[in-house]
C-alpha cells in the first residue's frame, strides 16, 4: 500500500499537479481500510497503472 507522500514526496515518481488531476476525475480509488488515520492508502499496483509506471517500481522503492 502507499499513499500521496509516498508516490509524491518521497519517491517524486509523479508530481503533484497529476495526482490531484487523477484524483479529481476519479482514477485513483482508495482503499477502504479500517483505520486510516486521516490518510488515503491505494494500492501500489493500482497507482502505477493509473500513471503509467513500471511495475514493480513503488514496491521496490519501500513505500509502504
Amino acid at each position: 500500500m502507499v499513499s500521496y507522500g509516498d508516490v509524491v514526496v518521497r519517491s517524486g515518481m509523479v508530481t503533484d499537479y497529476a495526482w490531484r488531476q487523477a484524483a479529481r476525475s476519479g482514477a485513483l480509488k482508495p482503499l477502504k481500510v479500517r483505520f486510516a488515520y486521516k490518510r488515503r492508502k491505494y494500492l501500489a499496483s493500482h497507482v502505477e497503472l493509473v500513471f503509467g509506471l513500471a511495475e514493480g517500481s513503488l514496491r521496490r522503492e519501500g513505500a509502504m
